[in-house]
């Protein structure tokens, strides 16, 4: 068997042992390899041991005890081990360097490895390595580049895909990788297109850009203003990711961020505005040109709340929104222009917190809006209360869970009501400050209105579900009710009364788990109920284990002889 064949049977071998042991470490690879290269020639490792000269038992004995110990291995030592034992070099066609060869290869392919500078091993063993990683990187670059021109366009997808994950092209292969690549900007399949562009964008990161890089940069660039809005969005994405974009480019980079955001009507607007933000390591100049011009697009009237509201998040996340931004949006608040005061409600939700300057303001005028006719206006207001909820102190919190509890769609049942009840319920669910005697006014108000009608009833499951610091009773009390109602729900309500009831799980004590468990099992003992009886066992007993582990990963605090005295 030559030595080609003899890595490949063993990087075959090296593929199954990661394949059933995905978080395998480099030791444990190296001593299952080991393992099958004794076991694949002789029956057991003893027989092996009783066929061999004196020194490659000792080696092998040696060689497995080292492979135990992570910290004294590393991917070179076990072969300087077997050039002191063999005391001479390896023989280059038999098995043994075969497996070694593989093992390194698969070492670096998988771990990004640094072998180049061993330089004592590199005549031995790094050389045949070397010529392995061409031959194999050859035919794989040969294999797929062909492929991508395949009429499949499954297969000619998978080939641009692959191209763009390979950590290793030889240099004189990249030209033609790059030009097929280019090739598959211009596919007329979206999908073909868009690998290609990801593809090509990975592959052209580098600092020092060829000539044949800047070509298809300046391509990606062009494509970025295609009117096929899913290619024109790959490209951005492409290119804003890259590492080493060159410098000379940023400025066309951003007027072309810039052209696709004041489109009129372009549904990639919202995210070109996104993809201004991610930005790396801008220019001073740059980095104000681009706050400046995401400032300008939230006071534009022609702009659509959807853009407004992705440069607000940008400006919030990668900018410091000016004092003047800030009393705008205060003022679209209480402005006469519906849309305007939605937004203006919306914009203060992307913010972790008001500025101390303006917080009166804001607290009157967002509370107001909760009360306000339009629903859109009344949804975006609780949300944005939801939002702050749990960073009012319990003075504030509780005065505006009162204010809540005796809100007019919070006691409707008007089917017209129902999702501003729903945006309602949830913000009542967030206040973490309130006091006790407030949070069992909420839970009291919650599991009444689940005697109500199946839409009331979700939404209260959901806001008990989110709930915290609740007291066991009130909490079993809650599950109990939920579990009642379970059989007489539509379906689509099962998963949010299951997925309400696994939180409650999570705070409810052992002996009420238990109590929750028999009455389940009770109610559901008909044989058309049997799923619902197993859904719930499994989700106690799964919770109940869950507990016990956290108990058991727990190191053990030994008392004192004080206190155990």
């Amino acid at each position: 068997m030559s030595l080609i064949s003899n890595i490949n049977r063993y990087i075959h071998h090296i593929h199954e042992i990661i394949q059933s042991n995905k978080s395998a470490t480099p030791q444990q690879v190296l001593k299952q390899l080991l393992e099958f290269h004794y076991l694949h020639q002789y029956s057991t490792i003893s027989q092996f041991f009783s066929h061999c000269h004196h020194y490659h038992t000792d080696f092998a004995k040696k060689i497995i005890k080292q492979s135990d110990n992570s910290n004294q291995l590393n991917e070179l030592e076990i072969y300087f081990i077997s050039l002191k034992i063999h005391n001479k070099k390896m023989n280059h066609q038999g098995d043994f360097y075969a497996l070694f060869c593989a093992y390194f290869f698969y070492y670096e392919y998988y771990f990004a490895g640094e072998l180049n500078n061993k330089n004592n091993i590199k005549n031995e063993i790094l050389n045949c390595v070397e010529a392995y990683r061409r031959d194999w990187y050859d035919k794989k670059i040969q294999l797929y580049t062909e492929q991508a021109t395949s009429k499949h366009i499954s297969f000619a997808v998978h080939a641009y895909k692959t191209l763009g994950e390979l950590n290793y092209i030889p240099e004189k292969m990249l030209p033609n990788v790059i030009n097929v690549l280019l090739k598959g900007l211009t596919a007329a399949n979206s999908d073909i297109c868009s690998a290609s562009c990801i593809a090509l964008a990975k592959l052209i990161d580098h600092e020092n850009v060829t000539e044949i890089m800047n070509k298809s940069i300046d391509k990606l660039l062009n494509k970025m203003l295609e009117i096929n809005n899913n290619n024109s969005l790959t490209a951005s994405q492409a290119l804003v990711n890259m590492k080493h974009f060159p410098a000379e480019k940023l400025e066309k980079l951003i007027e072309n961020l810039k052209e696709n955001i004041l489109k009129k009507d372009n549904p990639i607007a919202a995210a070109s505005c996104q993809l201004l933000g991610q930005l790396q390591n801008l220019p001073e100049k740059f980095q104000q040109e681009v706050k400046v011009f995401l400032q300008t697009l939230i006071f534009f009237s022609h702009v659509s709340n959807k853009i407004k509201k992705a440069a607000t998040h940008v400006l919030i996340k990668y900018f410091h929104p000016s004092d003047h931004l800030l009393n705008k949006w205060l003022g679209f608040l209480s402005s006469k222009n519906v849309t305007e005061r939605r937004v203006g409600c919306e914009l203060f939700a992307h913010l972790t917190q008001v500025p101390e300057n303006i917080i009166p303001t804001f607290w009157k005028e967002l509370l107001k809006n909760i009360k306000h006719q339009d629903a859109k206006i009344r949804i975006a207001a609780l949300d944005t209360l939801a939002h702050f909820a749990d960073k009012l102190s319990q003075k504030k919190a509780d005065q505006i869970v009162k204010k809540l509890l005796i809100h007019p769609d919070l006691n409707s049942i008007s089917k017209q009501n129902q999702a501003v009840r729903a945006h309602l319920c949830l913000a009542l669910s967030r206040f973490k400050t309130i006091s006790d005697e407030v949070r069992n006014d909420i839970v009291k108000h919650l599991t009444f209105r689940m005697d109500v009608d199946e839409d009331i009833f979700t939404e209260a499951c959901q806001a008990l579900g989110e709930m915290q610091k609740i007291s066991a009773d009130s909490l079993l009390n809650s599950a109990i009710k939920m579990i009642y109602r379970l059989e007489k729900l539509s379906t689509d309500s099962h998963e949010i009364v299951f997925h309400s009831l696994q939180k409650l799980f999570k705070q409810l004590p052992a002996d009420r788990l238990i109590n929750l468990q028999i009455r389940a099992e009770n109610l559901f003992s008909e044989a058309k109920n049997q799923a619902f009886s197993l859904i719930f066992s499994s989700a106690i007993q799964s919770e109940m284990m869950s507990r016990v582990q956290q108990i058991e990963a727990k190191p053990m605090q030994l008392l004192s002889p004080s206190k155990v005295a």
